[in-house]
């Protein structure tokens, strides 16, 4: 039975059309002819008990476009075709009586099945339900095989998303990377796998023995939205770093701010912008300075003591000329720095209540100064705070300590 294909037709063998229509017509009586027309296609598409012969001629131009123009003018639901219209068209139709079984799509009718049979061997009772058998038949083969094309789709997508977060990973900085006199954590997740957050630090002194510590930099941006546009974002923001050679005149975390935010504008409106936060530490001074373009606020951890790092400006990709001014503060030996993007303030707990600065301050105070356990511990109180285990948006966190 032809049912059978309305369950489910992942576990069948059936995977055309025609495969459908050799199941239904089965259930006729052997004397009956079949012809598929297709008016997209300009020709008999199946054909069953019809001769090579009769269906070359009927696809012939003329004769197919006739047979066309009848059956358009035939109402929505099975109808005998009128033997003097039908015979006329090609002598093939001479041999009994025609049934026309229209098959509607969303855009119209463009396909007939014709049955073929002698005379009173089909009523009016065994076409209509073979009529509805046939529409929901190939209305279920069709939603089948658009599943397998969305599936197929949706692997290549998740095959080049796959690819994409694995570009992305590679520019992260390496878990083991050290920077004589800091210590360095941070935790990286994306929320659909590549994101728009962004996250570097590098020694600036690399040439410099590593018994001596070094003079740093660290960075942390977050392209506005997520997912793979953000991602590709992200690779340009890395890429325009890749380009940047720090000068005596321009050296300061704001002149880098400029120096991304003239290239991040390109000829055509952008649509999109990012935050950062830039920390650069001078171990000879103590002395940390930084810039904020539109970025949720650092802070300096010194034991329970916190000190915002609040100075600012405007995002990146705002204005072409914009200015950012850099930033001082002096710090100590075992001080931490916590920089992190705004899905920790933002992530909300069932009640929808905003993490906000207030708890994050709370951890930040309860939290160890050793960067690794610092991380761990306010990851773990966003966790307890919204009773998730996937964050709202793409989340990065690090904490810088200076051990020297």
């Amino acid at each position: 039975m032809a049912y059978r294909h309305l369950l489910n037709f992942s576990v069948q063998t059936v995977e055309s059309e025609q495969q459908a229509l050799v199941d239904l017509l089965n259930e006729l009586p052997s004397q009956v002819s079949a012809l598929f027309v297709n008016s997209q296609m300009m020709q008999i598409t199946y054909s069953e008990k019809v001769s090579e012969q009769n269906v070359e001629s009927i696809n012939q131009r003329q004769t197919f476009q006739a047979l066309v123009d009848l059956l358009k003018f035939q109402a929505a639901q099975p109808v005998i075709l009128k033997s003097s219209e039908i015979s006329a068209i090609s002598p093939f139709f001479e041999q009994g009586v025609v049934w026309s079984l229209p098959i509607p799509t969303r855009t119209g009718v463009t396909r007939w099945l014709l049955l073929l049979a002698p005379e009173h061997m089909l009523d009016a009772q065994q076409v209509e339900m073979l009529f509805l058998k046939l529409g929901w038949t190939l209305t279920s083969l069709h939603l089948h095989l658009h599943d397998k094309e969305l599936q197929k789709a949706n692997a290549w997508i998740e095959r080049e998303l796959d690819e994409m977060t694995r570009i992305q990973q590679l520019m992260l900085p390496d878990r083991d990377t050290k920077i004589p006199g800091t210590k360095v954590a941070f935790a990286y997740r994306a929320l659909k796998g590549a994101g728009g957050d962004y996250l570097d630090f590098v020694s600036l002194e690399e040439d410099k023995s590593s018994t001596e510590p070094h003079t740093m930099g660290m960075i942390v941006a977050d392209v506005t939205g997520h997912g793979p546009s953000a991602a590709v974002e992200a690779a340009m923001l890395d890429a325009i770093l890749r380009t940047f050679k720090p000068t005596e005149e321009l050296a300061g975390p704001g002149q880098v701010f400029e120096y991304i935010n003239q290239h991040f504008f390109t000829r055509k409106e952008r649509g999109s912008f990012l935050t950062a936060s830039i920390i650069r530490y001078l171990p000879k001074e103590r002395v940390v300075t930084y810039a904020n373009a539109g970025h949720p606020h650092a802070y300096l951890k010194r034991g329970e003591q916190l000190i915002p790092l609040d100075e600012g400006g405007i995002p990146i990709g705002v204005l072409r000329d914009n200015a950012w001014q850099s930033y001082k503060v002096d710090v100590q030996k075992g001080d931490t720095i916590f920089v992190y993007t705004d899905v920790v303030i933002e992530t909300q707990n069932p009640e929808q209540e905003d993490f906000g600065f207030e708890r994050l301050e709370q951890a930040l105070k309860s939290g160890p100064n050793d960067p690794d356990g610092l991380i761990s511990h306010i990851e773990q109180q966003l966790i307890i705070f919204c009773h998730c285990k996937q964050f709202e948006d793409d989340l990065t966190m690090c904490a810088v300590q200076f051990t020297e």
